[in-house]
């Protein structure tokens, strides 16, 4: 049985530069650490948890990115994603990450379906608590790529020395001397 599910975060950075960071390195974004390896073949370790009351769930997955491509309002990077040992256990994901431009900043979504695993006793318990699980641990993926893809954009403006104001573009006009306004 599959599940949709989505999930939506705004950055606050320019989309023209989340969207290099994205086709440059999405191993920055999507993992703590990388092989060159893994960074060639866009496969990537990722750990998906959540917190509840005082217990913490996690579960290692294997991300796989597919080809990004241009859209006419953004970038869309296909991806799937199964777990990393105890394959029977917990749900696999196919679905993608769309990026765009929104004001100010720019919009992450990412939607697609998962697998509920364990036939009829994993229908009964996606629809008891399984499905919440699933939204909160997918919204806590999208807040730590945002978060990532928002140092990695920071880091690359540190490192040629200019850095934008919270969103703000500044745009230079020149007028002649009688320029009224």
């Amino acid at each position: 049985m599959e599940r949709s599910i989505e999930a939506t975060t705004t950055i606050r950075v320019a989309f023209a530069r989340a969207r290099e960071v994205l086709l440059d390195d999405p191993g920055a974004v999507f993992s703590e650490t990388h092989t060159i390896e893994e960074r060639r073949e866009r496969r990537f370790s990722v750990d998906l948890g959540i917190d509840l009351a005082g217990a913490s769930v996690h579960q290692a997955v294997t991300l796989q990115l597919g080809i990004p491509r241009s859209v006419e309002d953004g970038l869309v990077l296909p991806l799937t994603w199964h777990p990393t040992g105890r394959e029977q256990l917990p749900p696999t994901f196919t679905g993608e990450i769309k990026v765009s431009d929104t004001r100010p900043g720019t919009r992450l979504r990412l939607n697609g379906t998962y697998t509920v695993p364990l036939g009829i006793a994993g229908k009964f318990g996606d629809g008891a608590f399984g499905r919440r699980l699933a939204r909160r641990s997918l919204d806590a993926l999208m807040e730590r790529l945002a978060s990532h893809l928002e140092t990695e954009v920071e880091a690359r403006l540190d490192s040629v020395g200019w850095r934008p104001a919270h969103g703000v573009e500044v745009r230079e006009q020149e007028h002649s001397e009688i320029y009224v306004g």
